[in-house]
């Protein structure tokens, strides 16, 4: 079982994983890759180990108590990650509580509010081609011995002009750009709340639901007992 658990599921998660990605690959190349990121993972495995209490010098470097100690270290470390996380998560996620009240037209305010950032960012870069059309007109152009120049004045101050205003653009472009990601992240979390609205009024919803308060109540419960037990030590140390 260790070395299935520290050797070859890994190994076949990551073959799995190259040859997923890259299905175009010869075996060859997609076996290399295999190895490379096995053995680093390898590595990784058992570097990780180094800061903790694990190693003793009644065994040996490669031996059943090195892997166990370190499996058993990451175990408990990963499960009370997964653990507190799911235990902020799932309440959240499930309970009634934490529902945010969405309505069609929020939606359709945000859908119009990014239509018309869109509209304005297609109609500054039409102004900004325009600008640059004129620019390469102008720098194209050729003029008479006679008006030289006066023509040389106009250019200078025309270009100025325009690229004073090519870099406006091209900065309005850049902030729109940046307001229109942002309304698709809201219209995003607007269509994410009103999924969870709908699926709230299903029976499996309100199961959920009613799960969520029963493990938040145990949670609380859990932290209240922690906490008489640390302080019931720190009593009995004194």
């Amino acid at each position: 079982m260790l070395a299935m658990v520290i050797g070859l599921l890994p190994l076949y998660q990551i073959r799995l994983l190259v040859v997923g990605k890259n299905r175009d690959w010869r075996r060859k190349n997609a076996l290399i890759v295999t190895i490379a990121c096995w053995l680093g993972y390898i590595w990784a495995f058992w570097k990780v180990g180094d800061p903790f209490p694990i190693l003793s010098k009644d065994h040996g470097l490669f031996t059943i108590e090195q892997g166990m100690s370190r499996v058993g270290v990451l175990g408990v470390a990963l499960m009370a990650i997964l653990s507190g996380f799911g235990a902020v998560s799932a309440p959240y996620t499930y309970l009634f509580f934490f529902l945010r009240p969405v309505t069609e037209d929020d939606i359709r305010d945000v859908e119009r509010k990014h239509e018309h950032v869109v509209d304005t960012i297609a109609v500054k870069q039409r102004q900004l081609a325009e600008i640059t059309e004129r620019q390469l007109k102008i720098s194209n152009e050729e003029t008479g011995y006679a008006s030289a120049l006066l023509r040389r004045v106009y250019d200078k101050v025309a270009s100025t002009i325009s690229v004073t205003d090519a870099d406006q653009l091209r900065d309005d472009i850049t902030s729109l750009e940046e307001i229109a990601r942002h309304l698709l992240d809201d219209m995003d979390d607007l269509l994410l709340e009103r999924e969870r609205i709908a699926f709230s009024k299903t029976w499996k919803g309100q199961y959920f639901n009613l799960l969520g308060y029963v493990l938040s109540i145990y949670c609380i419960y859990r932290v209240f007992m922690v906490r008489n037990s640390v302080s019931a030590e720190s009593i009995g140390g004194y």
